[in-house]
C-alpha cells in the first residue's frame, strides 16, 4: 500500500515578519516527524496557490494529507498549538 502524502504548508508574504519568525520553528517541528514534508508558498511567487487555497492572511499554516486539507491555523500561534495539530492530524493511525 502506498504511503499517504503528508504536508505542512506555510503561506507567506515577503513583507510578513511573523512568517519569517515562525518558519525556522515550523521546519524544526516538522523535521521531528517521519514522512511529513514542509513547504513554503509565497503570495508574490505563487498568487494562484493563495487563491485556490482560500488563504486570506499570512502567516497561515495548512496541513494536508493525500492532497486534501485536514487543518489550518491562521496568524501566528504558539509552537504547542502547531505541535498538537500536527500530532492530531498525522500521528494517529487510520484504521
Amino acid at each position: 500500500m502506498e504511503e499517504e502524502k503528508k504536508q505542512v504548508i506555510l503561506y507567506t508574504t515577503n513583507t510578513c515578519n511573523k512568517c519569517h519568525f515562525i518558519k525556522p520553528h515550523l521546519e524544526k517541528l516538522v523535521a521531528q516527524y517521519e514522512g511529513i514534508q514542509f513547504r513554503e508558498i509565497s503570495i508574490e511567487e505563487n498568487p494562484l496557490a493563495f487563491e485556490q487555497s482560500g488563504v486570506t492572511i499570512a502567516p497561515t499554516v495548512a496541513f494536508y494529507k493525500c492532497e486534501s486539507e485536514t487543518g489550518r491555523l491562521e496568524d501566528i500561534k504558539s509552537l504547542d498549538e502547531y505541535r498538537t495539530l500536527t500530532e492530531d492530524l498525522f500521528n494517529n493511525n487510520d484504521e
